[in-house]
Protein backbone atom coordinates (compact mmCIF):
# COMPACT_ATOMS: atom_id res chain seq x y z
CA UNK A 1 0.00 0.00 0.00
CA UNK A 2 1.26 3.64 -0.75
CA UNK A 3 2.15 5.84 1.61
CA UNK A 4 -1.29 7.84 0.57
CA UNK A 5 -3.06 4.92 0.90
CA UNK A 6 -1.56 4.06 4.63
CA UNK A 7 -2.85 7.43 5.75
CA UNK A 8 -6.32 7.23 4.48
CA UNK A 9 -6.52 4.08 6.04
CA UNK A 10 -4.62 5.20 9.42
CA UNK A 11 -7.54 8.40 8.90
CA UNK A 12 -10.16 5.81 8.25
CA UNK A 13 -9.86 3.61 11.30
CA UNK A 14 -9.71 6.93 12.98
CA UNK A 15 -12.99 7.31 11.90
CA UNK A 16 -14.08 3.61 13.13
CA UNK A 17 -12.52 4.16 16.19
CA UNK A 18 -15.05 7.36 16.58
CA UNK A 19 -18.02 5.71 15.53
CA UNK A 20 -17.22 2.54 17.42
CA UNK A 21 -17.93 4.34 20.68
CA UNK A 22 -21.27 5.03 20.92
CA UNK A 23 -22.08 5.86 24.26
CA UNK A 24 -18.12 7.24 25.14
CA UNK A 25 -16.43 10.28 24.01
CA UNK A 26 -13.02 9.51 22.47
CA UNK A 27 -10.49 11.47 24.56
CA UNK A 28 -7.49 11.15 22.11
CA UNK A 29 -6.53 8.81 19.44
CA UNK A 30 -2.80 8.22 18.18
CA UNK A 31 -1.18 5.30 15.52
CA UNK A 32 2.75 4.53 14.81
CA UNK A 33 3.36 3.80 11.57
CA UNK A 34 6.29 1.10 11.65
CA UNK A 35 9.08 2.11 8.77
CA UNK A 36 9.02 -0.42 5.74
CA UNK A 37 6.31 -2.75 7.04
CA UNK A 38 9.27 -4.04 10.22
CA UNK A 39 8.86 -3.23 13.79
CA UNK A 40 12.37 -4.03 14.87
CA UNK A 41 12.58 -5.73 18.22
CA UNK A 42 14.30 -2.79 19.94
CA UNK A 43 11.58 -0.57 19.16
CA UNK A 44 9.46 0.36 22.02
CA UNK A 45 5.75 2.05 20.77
CA UNK A 46 5.16 4.71 23.33
CA UNK A 47 1.08 6.33 23.33
CA UNK A 48 1.00 9.29 26.11
CA UNK A 49 -2.08 10.46 27.49
CA UNK A 50 -1.74 13.81 30.10
CA UNK A 51 -4.45 13.33 32.81
CA UNK A 52 -4.88 16.16 34.69
CA UNK A 53 -8.26 17.04 37.15
CA UNK A 54 -10.71 14.49 38.51
CA UNK A 55 -11.00 10.62 38.15
CA UNK A 56 -12.01 9.11 35.19
CA UNK A 57 -13.20 6.04 33.49
CA UNK A 58 -11.66 4.91 30.35
CA UNK A 59 -11.90 2.00 28.04
CA UNK A 60 -8.69 1.60 26.00
CA UNK A 61 -8.50 0.02 22.45
CA UNK A 62 -5.74 -1.34 20.45
CA UNK A 63 -5.50 -1.14 16.83
CA UNK A 64 -2.99 -3.10 14.95
CA UNK A 65 -2.53 -3.12 11.16
CA UNK A 66 -0.39 -5.74 9.58
CA UNK A 67 -0.30 -7.64 5.78
CA UNK A 68 -0.20 -10.88 4.42
CA UNK A 69 3.89 -10.98 4.98
CA UNK A 70 3.25 -11.25 8.56
CA UNK A 71 5.29 -14.76 9.07
CA UNK A 72 3.08 -16.12 12.15
CA UNK A 73 -0.71 -16.83 13.53
CA UNK A 74 -0.12 -14.88 16.31
CA UNK A 75 1.66 -11.73 18.10
CA UNK A 76 3.11 -11.61 21.80
CA UNK A 77 3.15 -8.30 23.30
CA UNK A 78 4.93 -6.94 25.89
CA UNK A 79 2.87 -3.86 27.51
CA UNK A 80 4.10 -1.53 30.51
CA UNK A 81 1.91 1.60 32.16
CA UNK A 82 3.92 3.80 33.22
CA UNK A 83 2.32 7.21 35.22
CA UNK A 84 5.24 9.99 35.22
CA UNK A 85 7.76 7.26 34.25
CA UNK A 86 7.36 5.23 37.10
CA UNK A 87 6.34 1.98 35.80
CA UNK A 88 2.77 0.90 37.70
CA UNK A 89 1.96 -2.24 35.56
CA UNK A 90 3.46 -4.71 32.98
CA UNK A 91 2.52 -8.06 31.39
CA UNK A 92 2.75 -9.82 28.06
CA UNK A 93 0.14 -10.61 25.67
CA UNK A 94 -0.44 -12.82 22.88
CA UNK A 95 -2.54 -11.62 20.10
CA UNK A 96 -4.00 -14.49 17.67
CA UNK A 97 -3.95 -12.59 14.58
CA UNK A 98 -4.71 -16.04 12.27
CA UNK A 99 -6.85 -19.36 12.83
CA UNK A 100 -5.66 -22.71 12.65
CA UNK A 101 -6.17 -22.83 9.09
CA UNK A 102 -4.13 -19.67 8.26
CA UNK A 103 -7.02 -17.44 7.74
CA UNK A 104 -6.30 -14.12 9.04
CA UNK A 105 -8.70 -12.57 11.72
CA UNK A 106 -9.36 -8.61 11.41
CA UNK A 107 -10.61 -6.55 9.13
CA UNK A 108 -9.81 -4.90 5.75
CA UNK A 109 -9.64 -5.85 2.35
CA UNK A 110 -7.03 -7.88 0.35
CA UNK A 111 -3.68 -8.58 2.29
CA UNK A 112 -3.95 -5.33 5.11
CA UNK A 113 -5.95 -6.61 7.85
CA UNK A 114 -6.54 -4.29 11.15
CA UNK A 115 -7.48 -5.90 14.39
CA UNK A 116 -9.26 -3.69 16.72
CA UNK A 117 -8.91 -5.58 20.66
CA UNK A 118 -9.59 -4.59 24.17
CA UNK A 119 -6.24 -3.24 25.79
CA UNK A 120 -7.77 -5.44 28.60
CA UNK A 121 -11.39 -6.64 29.69
CA UNK A 122 -12.08 -4.09 32.70
CA UNK A 123 -12.15 -0.09 32.14
CA UNK A 124 -8.79 1.94 33.67
CA UNK A 125 -9.64 4.59 36.10
CA UNK A 126 -7.08 7.17 36.25
CA UNK A 127 -6.83 8.73 39.39
CA UNK A 128 -3.43 10.07 39.90
CA UNK A 129 -2.65 13.47 37.70
CA UNK A 130 0.30 13.25 35.48
CA UNK A 131 1.75 12.11 32.51
CA UNK A 132 0.74 8.19 31.65
CA UNK A 133 2.28 6.33 29.09
CA UNK A 134 1.63 3.05 27.31
CA UNK A 135 4.62 0.92 25.86
CA UNK A 136 4.47 -2.04 23.43
CA UNK A 137 7.51 -4.38 22.70
CA UNK A 138 6.84 -7.21 20.07
CA UNK A 139 7.88 -10.59 22.23
CA UNK A 140 8.80 -12.61 18.75
CA UNK A 141 12.27 -13.58 18.31
CA UNK A 142 12.46 -11.78 15.13
CA UNK A 143 14.85 -8.61 14.95
CA UNK A 144 12.84 -7.01 12.19
CA UNK A 145 9.28 -8.45 11.96
CA UNK A 146 7.89 -7.71 8.96
CA UNK A 147 4.66 -7.45 7.34
CA UNK A 148 3.61 -5.03 10.40
CA UNK A 149 1.95 -1.57 9.47
CA UNK A 150 1.12 0.34 12.46
CA UNK A 151 -0.45 0.19 16.09
CA UNK A 152 -2.63 2.35 17.78
CA UNK A 153 -4.72 3.56 20.89
CA UNK A 154 -7.60 5.19 21.44
CA UNK A 155 -8.80 6.40 25.20
CA UNK A 156 -12.68 6.54 25.42
CA UNK A 157 -14.25 8.19 28.06
CA UNK A 158 -16.68 5.90 30.11
CA UNK A 159 -17.52 7.86 33.37
CA UNK A 160 -20.93 6.73 34.96
CA UNK A 161 -20.82 3.38 33.05
CA UNK A 162 -19.55 0.22 34.47
CA UNK A 163 -17.73 -2.47 33.42
CA UNK A 164 -15.77 -4.16 35.96
CA UNK A 165 -13.76 -1.26 36.32
CA UNK A 166 -10.00 -1.31 38.13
Amino acid sequence: MAEGGVKAFLALATCFALSACEQGQVAQSSFVEFPATQWHADSVVQFQYEHAGAPELFELAMHLQHDASYPYANLFLFRKVLIDGDVQFSDTVQITLADAYGNWNGKGIGSVKTLDLPYRKHYLRMEAEGLYTFEFQHGMRDTKLSGMRSLGLTFIRRDGQEKDQQ
